[in-house]
């Protein structure tokens, strides 16, 4: 096994590292942490106990992951506090709080997360996230797959933010933001389609037009929910784009913290 450990490291005995890991001057690695091939773990970082980080990952310096005090003699000492996906980045100073084995705190695959975030205990970010410098992400709120957060901004706990929608800089978001949308502000408001994202994402025009449609119908113009989703279906078919954006809209009426329709308005 070739692993290159800094002799001022402190490394379990319990941890599991595989080839190819690099970890850093005076980092500190927990017990039951696992860690894939090829991850580099950079200066004064911390890995608490019951951490699973994916292979390829690159951790930056003074990074603290983890950190939730777990009873062992519970029979704990398998479960997972924080799964971090394959091939994500984490810059300097980036925090990351344990969850519990039935909600953990995860990170998709590709993720980016900038210096001086922070992920509290729960939360959960999709494939190819990115956070900005400075971002917090509140206990359990969930960021689906391509969602994007400027620096500086605030989600707060139990708030989701839908695929592909972007967030941004020194926002306050505390109501969930459907998908491909995009927001801002203090509080966040959605301001408008998240065209460039469509693109990148291979939507075909008449797809992209589809929810630039279904924006205006419930932003614009007022219509009850359920009568501009009817008038859209009819009129589009129904792309997958459109059906996803009533799903969530629909899924975030019952959510304390949602979109309620009172702030389905902008400003």
């Amino acid at each position: 096994m070739v692993r290159w450990i800094a002799d001022t490291a402190c490394v379990d005995t319990a941890a599991q590292l595989a080839d190819g890991t690099r970890i850093g001057q005076y980092c500190v690695i927990g017990p039951h942490v696992s860690v894939e091939y090829s991850c580099r773990l950079g200066d004064h970082t911390y890995v608490g106990c019951c951490t699973e980080i994916g292979a390829e990952c690159d951790i930056a310096e003074f990074c603290v992951i983890g950190g939730r005090e777990i009873d062992l003699r519970r029979g704990t000492a398998k479960s997972v506090g924080i799964r971090i996906g394959l091939l994500t980045r984490l810059g300097r100073a980036v925090v990351i709080e344990s969850g519990t084995s039935a909600v953990p705190t995860i990170l998709g695959a590709r993720c980016v997360v900038s210096s001086l975030a922070k992920l509290e205990s729960g939360a959960r970010l999709g494939h190819d996230v990115h956070l900005g410098s400075g971002v917090v992400i509140g206990s359990q709120a969930e960021l689906a797959e391509n969602a994007s957060v400027g620096h500086g901004t605030v989600v707060q706990a139990g708030v989701r933010l839908g695929r592909n929608c972007a967030v941004g800089t020194l926002s306050q978001v505390g109501i969930d933001i459907p998908p491909h949308m995009l927001a801002d502000g203090r509080p966040a408001t959605v301001r408008g389609v998240n065209v460039a994202g469509l693109q990148r994402l291979g939507v075909d025009p008449f797809g992209i037009n589809a929810v630039i449609q279904a924006y205006r119908q419930v932003y614009r113009t007022g219509l009850p929910l359920e009568r501009a989703e009817q008038l859209l279906c009819s009129d589009s078919g129904g792309t997958p784009e459109v059906r996803e954006f009533f799903q969530h809209l629909e899924a975030s009426a019952g959510n304390r913290l949602g979109s309620y329709p009172e702030q389905w308005r902008v400003a």
